[in-house]
């Protein structure tokens, strides 16, 4: 009695395993084809046009014009178009993208670009085919494009201006083989270092499809339904329902603690080799912002003890929504110096803080606005150079022109 006893403890325990898996699966599938359908396409559920709004330039100039977006290269026939306004995306979710341009016959060559989480260090390229005024690619044959697509661009080699009218991006053919690889992509993928560990550990980053962890409450929800309709209905059934609902609640738990703990020693491991047994100062060398770092301590070395007032610029856009990174980073390195970085570039004069004594830090070396002419820098004001270092210029303010 005792060994049937325990065997059908463990078939229900095997069941419960068992069923946790595959529900999961088909939870999250689910999941995905409903957001497919009503989701993530908003025009319809065959194709995905990306605005044309919001775009920066890196070579050559763009302008918006209603729907379309007029493209001119420099003078060596090259433009770099970034879509800022892109939508953030999985690249499971699209294979194939078309641009429609005008005059598309003098395009001598065009590229779509990408930057995926997967290496945010590397830019994705694939080269569009011509067909009259139709440019396309199947992106998905690129091995970069996978994981979060996080922004998109175009590049163009062309003699003379070009217009974009439309950038369309086509999902595969939704198989529920293809809706599975989807998943398991999801579910396996593991950042890289993101630096978080120099202050603390946090575990695997946020899903952007379907987490495990809802997932599972979701096959948890279906177990408890079945249990208690089989305990009810057909309590005579060869399997114990609490049994092999208790499984399903600790394999889903396992299935979900795994991914985030090995991402956690991911963390971990990298931040002991980057930054055990260093000082702080190695620690800010040692990591993303070294650059600002070290021009921080620079700073501190050539400049008297505060208060001192500093200016600091840079040419970098401020990101929508946020502060710029490198002077808000520069600004808490410079501490306990006065520091003024708020706006990107010194006041202007006739309305401005600006005293003799004064220092401009400029962070970007190919900021010409701010280039030392006849003792002079932007917007007017008499200035000596004190030093540079690293890229970065700092001046100590004189006063105005006229002073």
């Amino acid at each position: 009695m005792a060994h049937q006893a325990a065997r059908l403890t463990l078939l229900s325990a095997l069941l419960g395993a068992a069923y946790a898996v595959l529900s999961m699966l088909l939870v999250a599938t689910g999941a995905v084809c409903w957001f497919d359908w009503f989701g993530n396409y908003p025009e319809n559920s065959r194709s995905f046009s990306i605005p044309l709004t919001d775009t920066t330039t890196s070579r050559g100039v763009a302008e918006e014009h209603d729907d379309s977006l007029r493209i001119e290269p420099d003078k060596n026939g090259v433009a770099i178009v970034l879509i800022e306004d892109s939508p953030i995306f999985l690249a499971e979710q699209f294979h194939h993208v078309e641009l429609q341009v005008k005059k598309g016959g003098s395009i001598r060559r065009a590229e779509w670009v990408w930057q995926s989480r997967a290496n945010v260090q590397k830019i994705g390229m694939v080269v569009l085919q011509g067909h009259g005024d139709f440019f396309t690619a199947d992106v998905d044959r690129s091995p970069d494009w996978r994981d979060r697509i996080d922004g998109v661009g175009m590049v163009f080699k062309t003699p003379q201006p070009i217009v974009v009218t439309s950038v369309t991006l086509y999902p595969p053919k939704a198989t529920f083989a293809h809706l599975l690889v989807r998943v398991f992509r999801e579910w396996t993928f593991r950042e890289g270092y993101e630096g978080y560990t120099i202050n603390g550990l946090r575990g695997a980053g946020p899903a952007t499809m379907v987490p495990m962890s809802l997932a599972g409450g979701g096959a948890l929800v279906l177990a408890a339904i079945a249990a208690v309709l089989t305990t009810v209905f057909r309590p005579s059934l060869p399997v114990r329902a609490g049994q092999a609902a208790l499984s399903s609640l600790i394999t889903i738990w396992i299935l979900a603690t795994i991914p985030w703990l090995q991402q956690l020693w991911t963390e971990a491991a990298f931040s002991m080799h980057a930054y055990a047994g260093k000082t702080e100062a190695e620690r800010r060398l040692s990591g993303p912002d070294s650059r600002l770092y070290s021009i921080a301590s620079w700073v501190n070395e050539k400049l008297p003890p505060p208060p001192q007032r500093i200016f600091v610029v840079s040419s970098e856009p401020d990101p929508k929504g946020s502060t710029n990174y490198k002077r808000t980073k520069i600004h808490y390195y410079l501490a306990p110096y006065n520091v003024l970085s708020k706006f990107p570039n010194l006041p202007s004069l006739g309305r401005s803080t600006v005293e003799p004594g004064d220092y401009a830090l400029i962070l970007d070396s190919a900021d010409e606005s701010y280039q030392l002419v006849k003792g002079k820098i932007a917007p007017g004001y008499r200035a000596a150079l004190v030093a540079e270092y690293r890229g970065a210029r700092l001046y100590k303010l004189l006063g105005k022109a006229d002073d």
